[in-house]
């Protein structure tokens, strides 16, 4: 999966990030959507976030989102999302 890739050099990068996958409750629901911060809260509190969709399968585009207005990347490059994510974080 293509998003392991980018996930891998944040944690190689980022002591203590984390990442947590959307819950979906329905199996119809797009469940390719994921949270990257730091800290010990939960996405939603934490100072600075990345939200990630993808397509099925964790394929590109990646269509990243940070908590900071205009921080907004569609990339299908694996190493242009990492460094957007990190920069964000």
């Amino acid at each position: 999966m293509p998003i392991e890739l980018v996930f891998r050099r944040v944690r190689d990068a980022v002591a203590g990030v984390r990442i947590e996958r959307l819950t979906v409750t329905h199996a119809a629901d797009d469940d390719n959507v994921w949270w990257v911060w730091t800290g010990t809260g939960r996405e939603a509190d934490a100072d600075r976030s990345v939200q990630i969709d993808t397509h099925p399968g964790g394929t590109p585009p990646f269509l990243l989102e940070g908590s900071t207005p205009g921080q907004r990347l569609e990339s299908s490059d694996a190493t242009e999302a990492t460094a957007a994510i990190l920069k964000w974080l």
